[in-house]
């Protein structure tokens, strides 16, 4: 029994996504509000007919605010990829496009980093999308980027905190009180394709690593995060993080490739591969930056 057991914990290691703790999903109304706001410390190309033109002008922005997240990790390789990226999705907001930490909220399993807020349980996620919400208006930018484990039940996506999951549907509730231009998700977990029919909206740009039945293996989360420096578009960032991820699986000889990363970015629900545009999709995303200023 002794030997199953840590060979299906080696499977669930490969396949990037392991088991969430088995605590229950609370209600909304029972989960607490945040505290006040923080202050840490601190390549297969498109073709030009397949490529919109950016029209970039001054940043259409009045203020930007960016939700981090890094969930349950359940082992230590895990743990320190997880917080590599998210460590790099900070440091690219503050140091190359402007943000203050103090309008970044970053959530992580551990909260001994210097840049952490809070711990990413499911309390603290509500109560900093409410913070988000509050503090937000029609002419602001919200990023959010989420890394960790996910799953997929009936068509439902599930993100895994701390101590549990939150499902598709109690993003989407918590993402209609968020006012804001634009709002871009990146979800970096397995399964994370599943979130686009609940949280997919106008105005709103969403990326995943992979389709809903598909676990991850390479690495999404840091391709994202270097296709979005130098001012590149979210749709530039999206092809090359595409690119990469089919690139890792020939450079470690895999014929088979096995996660497909998405966008979804005019509302219907429906997420597309590279290249974009493709059926609508593609066109918001290629006139979208990070600019704040």
């Amino acid at each position: 029994m002794l030997k199953a057991l840590l060979l299906l914990a080696v499977a669930l290691l490969l396949l990037g996504c392991i088991t969430p703790p088995p605590e229950p999903t609370p209600t909304p109304t029972a989960a607490p509000t945040a505290t006040a706001s923080p202050s840490p410390t601190p390549t297969a190309t498109p073709t030009p007919e397949q490529t919109p033109t950016p029209q970039l002008g001054p940043s259409p922005y009045a203020h930007s605010y960016a939700l981090i997240a890094s969930g349950y990790s359940g082992t230590s390789r895990h743990a320190g990829w997880f917080r590599g990226s998210t460590l790099g999705m900070y440091s690219l907001l503050t140091q190359e496009y402007n943000f203050t930490p103090g309008d970044i909220y970053y959530l992580h399993e551990y909260t001994n980093y210097s840049e952490v807020d809070y711990e990413a349980n499911i309390g603290n996620f509500y109560g900093v999308m409410r913070e988000i919400a509050n503090r937000s208006t029609e002419d602001d930018l919200v990023l959010i980027y989420l890394v960790g484990h996910g799953n997929e039940g009936g068509g439902v996506g599930g993100y895994t905190l701390t101590d549990s999951d939150i499902s598709g549907p109690q993003f989407a509730s918590l993402l209609s009180g968020v006012k804001a231009r634009r709002i871009i998700i990146i979800m970096t977990p397995c399964n994370s394709g599943a979130f686009i029919s609940s949280v997919s909206g106008a105005g709103r740009i969403i990326v995943t690593s992979t389709e809903p039945p598909e676990s991850n293996s390479a690495g999404f989360a840091e391709y994202m995060i270097d296709g979005l420096k130098a001012n590149a578009t979210v749709a530039s960032a999206f092809q090359r993080s595409t690119d990469s991820v089919f690139n890792w699986y020939r450079n470690n000889g895999m014929q088979q490739i096995r996660e497909h990363p998405l966008l979804d970015d005019n509302g219907d629900g429906v997420g597309h591969r590279a290249p974009l545009p493709d059926e609508g999709d593609g066109y918001l995303a290629a006139n979208t930056t990070l600019r704040v200023g």
